[in-house]
């Protein structure tokens, strides 16, 4: 379907601002990080430290939510809390934390924060 001329013209004046503003803040971040002295070498080691860790949770990868990949945890990382950490999306990880009887507030607790009060 093609659009309308107006909506065509409208739609190149917002990318045009979308693209400034990504350049002005890519630019911005860039030179803050050149101020940061080390900071090369601290993001090789970091990296350095995630491919190691991800080497002992990750055995492979599987197509997943739309089409991306994700990785599938080696059999000794499922019960590993920081391996589900790194490879859990958002909302299941959020669920699997509220599960956790170990992080759990009892009724007892929020009974004596309100007495607190």
């Amino acid at each position: 379907k093609q659009l309308s001329s107006g909506i065509n013209a409208e739609y190149g004046e917002i990318q045009h601002i979308d693209q400034a503003l990504y350049d002005h803040f890519n630019a911005t971040f860039w030179r803050e990080v050149g101020n940061e002295e080390g900071i090369m070498e601290e993001l090789a080691e970091f990296q350095q430290l995630n491919k190691a860790v991800q080497s002992f949770c990750v055995q492979g990868s599987k197509r997943g939510y739309h089409g991306t990949y994700e990785n599938v945890l080696a059999p000794r990382a499922r019960d590993n809390f920081q391996c589900l950490a790194m490879n859990t999306r958002c909302l299941p990880f959020a669920q699997h934390l509220e599960a956790r009887d170990d992080i759990a507030v009892t009724e007892e607790q929020r009974q004596e924060l309100r007495d607190q009060d």
